[in-house]
Parts: C-alpha cells; sequence; structure tokens
C-alpha cells in the first residue's frame, strides 16, 4: 500500500512545481504565514489486493489574511486549475486527479479567510 505520508510528499512536491500557484503564496513553510496552503489526506485505499493502486482524497486548504474573500478564492481557483483532471508523476508517484469540489472562502475572524480545494483520484 502507498502510505499517506509518501502520497502528502509528492503531491506538494507538484504544487510547489506549479509556478502558477507559487507566485500567489507561501506555500507549506516551516513558519506559517499568509497566504498559505495546507494539504489534508481524507481517504488513502487500495483498489485492489495488490495494493498497488490506492484511490485518495485530500483538500488543499488555502488560509489569506485580507479584507475580502477574493484572494482567497482566486488561489483557491488556480490551484483546481492546476489539478483539475491532471495526470502526472511526482516524486516517483503516479497521479490522476480531478477537484470535486471548490469550497468559496468563509471568513475566520475579522481578516481571516478559508477556502478549500477538494481532489480525489488514483495514486500508483
Amino acid at each position: 500500500m502507498i502510505s499517506n505520508d509518501e502520497v502528502a510528499k509528492a503531491l506538494i512536491s507538484y504544487l510547489k512545481s506549479q509556478i502558477l500557484v507559487t507566485n500567489l503564496l507561501t506555500l507549506l513553510g516551516t513558519d506559517f504565514s499568509y497566504p498559505a496552503v495546507r494539504l489534508k489526506m481524507i481517504r488513502n485505499a487500495p483498489t485492489n489486493d495488490d495494493c498497488n493502486k490506492n484511490e485518495i482524497m485530500f483538500s488543499w486548504g488555502v488560509f489569506t489574511e485580507d479584507q475580502s474573500s477574493l484572494y482567497c478564492n482566486q488561489i483557491c481557483g488556480t490551484i483546481a486549475e492546476v489539478s483539475h483532471q491532471k495526470h502526472f508523476s511526482s516524486e516517483g508517484l503516479l497521479f490522476s486527479l480531478r477537484v470535486t469540489n471548490l469550497v468559496p472562502a468563509i471568513r475566520s475572524d475579522t481578516r481571516t479567510w478559508r477556502g478549500e480545494v477538494l481532489v480525489s483520484g488514483l495514486v500508483s
């Protein structure tokens, strides 16, 4: 079975390689600063007895600090653009992904927003 940490490492590597995204934010650094993205694994299950292909579901949480939700939604849209119906390899794994939902940004406090991009697919 492909472990969560292997999948997460490969997905983060892929997102970091997407210049459209990295131009918009601080991505998964050691210190949290706005704007930022965090990966949340939701599902990672083998599709066959050989355990060489897994169904995955995950989300990219997007966090911004601004007066409106516009920038947060823009980042979510850009991440969706580089994730939807994409086939790629990263860190030795092969991915086939599609975006299943774009959760609009919601206010966390006066200047903080959180949006989410839900993605599902296969990894082998």
